[in-house]
């Protein structure tokens, strides 16, 4: 079940700026709603992990060292710390009970704060912990993704996350399915003046742990 968030917006013209043709005026707020719309959808998607939302099956957080995907000794990204992680990752079982889920992270995410470790992580040859060029066994095996809205919740915290075919760990909830905002308009009857409301009407949930893990950081 989801309690959805709404986001709806109004803009209005007068009949005056209708007569005087001003277009541009409705283009300017109509993609000025459309944008602030399509970005509450990542806001919701990205809330899920920055408030660490339990999981319906066992009302337990996402990241919880009972799921095996919070590292308990965090620190900054590195090989060593990806080594712990991928140890963690490597150890999920299927939830059947019938062997290990397997597959690596395709993700590592991170704030701001953390996007030169982040990226020169994930392309340098060598180890960047290391001055007697160690080779970066890491290297080209994750795909950065510097997000904003995680500093929300901490500038040292990162995340891993694996591709969504592997579990479903964050799933968006629409009203009935429609997943691009809306435009409505009516008319002013007293004013002849036109109204436009631009929203959008999603949540996110969590809904599986094996995909992602956390380090705090630190």
């Amino acid at each position: 079940a989801y309690a959805l968030k709404e986001f709806a917006a109004k803009f209005r013209l007068t009949r005056r700026a209708m007569l005087n043709d001003d277009a541009g005026a409705f283009a300017m707020n109509g993609r000025k709603l459309g944008r602030a719309a399509s970005r509450m959808v990542g806001d919701r998607f990205w809330s899920v992990i920055t408030t660490n939302a339990a999981l319906d099956n066992d009302n337990t957080a996402l990241f919880h060292n009972n799921h095996g995907n919070l590292q308990s000794s965090g620190a900054a990204p590195s090989v060593s710390q990806l080594d712990l992680a991928y140890a963690d990752i490597e150890a999920q079982t299927d939830p059947s009970g019938d062997g290990f889920v397997g597959g690596e992270p395709q993700f590592i995410c991170g704030p701001p704060a953390l996007r030169g470790t982040i990226e020169t992580l994930v392309t340098a040859s060598f180890n960047p912990a290391n001055a007697n060029n160690t080779e970066n066994r890491y290297k080209n095996r994750l795909v950065p993704v510097i997000e904003p809205r995680l500093t929300a919740n901490s500038t040292t915290a990162w995340y891993l996350l694996k591709h969504a075919d592997m579990f479903d760990t964050i799933e968006l909830g629409f009203l009935n399915g429609i997943t691009a905002p809306y435009m409505r308009n009516e008319q002013e009857w007293d004013t002849r003046a036109i109204a436009w409301v631009v929203g959008i009407d999603c949540e996110g949930k969590a809904l599986d742990y094996r995909n992602a893990y956390k380090d705090p950081g630190t």
